[in-house]
């Protein structure tokens, strides 16, 4: 990001970090065989530790309804497509969320400890999502995990709508404030009001991303960010949609 844009806004969102669209590659998607070699400047491949990206509830509250078995040939490939992608950043999470989930804690931090190990093999840095569906869903549970798990090819994909959406209801500054700021290696960007999943435009929400913006160039952030379309307009359209939350992004850049 930073080409193209309003005047003001390139230089403060390149020293913000690159901001783009994702790719999410699920499990479908890394089926074995060749793939081309695709090499643009700002792409991500995504990985989910889970069966699939966590947007069902299949296994909530049963830890052992969760596929967490036979991962590593499911690791080859989803590295293997992010080597194609020409990024060195795997998405994963850390398995559907069980009623309590200090009850799996030792067990979810065991496997994401063993599937660091496996990454650094490869070259590859896992960055963990805090999802509100999954086992680690806010900043607070994010800092506890990543203290536990201290394997250097594991990061955080910090997501402070998430966050919000699990109840944590000031990501920023309270759940922000208790990472390991060396360990942000990407950011999801979306906005929320109200309970649960009442997505907005970015500064539509209540979320402070111009304290949050503020605090992680402050901080020394160098990773990337995605700005997530989550929000969806009353009349359904995608694009418009998009083109709010792209605008109301690009406001809270002027603003810090």
């Amino acid at each position: 990001m930073g080409e193209g844009l309003p005047a003001g806004v390139g230089g403060i969102s390149q020293r913000l970090g690159k901001v783009h669209h994702g790719i999410h590659t699920r499990r479908s998607e890394t089926r074995q065989g060749p793939a081309r070699k695709i090499r643009p400047s700002r792409i991500r491949a995504g990985f989910g530790l889970l069966q699939n990206h966590p947007t069902g509830h299949e296994g909530k509250g049963d830890f052992a309804a969760n596929e967490h078995e036979n991962q590593e040939a499911l690791l080859e490939r989803a590295f293997g497509r992010a080597k194609d992608f020409g990024t060195d950043k795997v998405r994963i999470f850390s398995f559907w969320r069980v009623d309590d989930p200090e009850t799996v804690f030792e067990r979810v931090a065991k496997e994401l400890d063993r599937t660091a190990e496996i990454a650094k093999r490869e070259g590859i840095r896992l960055v963990l999502e805090n999802e509100f569906d999954c086992n680690v869903a806010t900043g607070a549970e994010s800092a506890v995990m990543l203290s536990a798990v201290k394997a250097p090819a594991l990061g955080l994909n910090w997501d402070p709508g998430n966050a919000y959406a699990a109840g944590e209801l000031r990501p920023f500054p309270d759940g922000y404030a208790l990472l390991d700021k060396k360990r942000i290696w990407h950011m999801h960007l979306k906005d929320v009001e109200g309970t649960g999943t009442n997505w907005r435009p970015i500064g539509g929400g209540q979320i402070d991303y111009v304290g949050q913006f503020r605090a992680i160039l402050k901080d020394g952030f160098a990773g990337t960010m995605s700005l997530e379309t989550h929000y969806l307009n009353a009349a359904k359209d995608k694009e418009a949609s998009s083109r709010e939350s792209m605008d109301g992004l690009l406001k809270v850049i002027r603003a810090v």
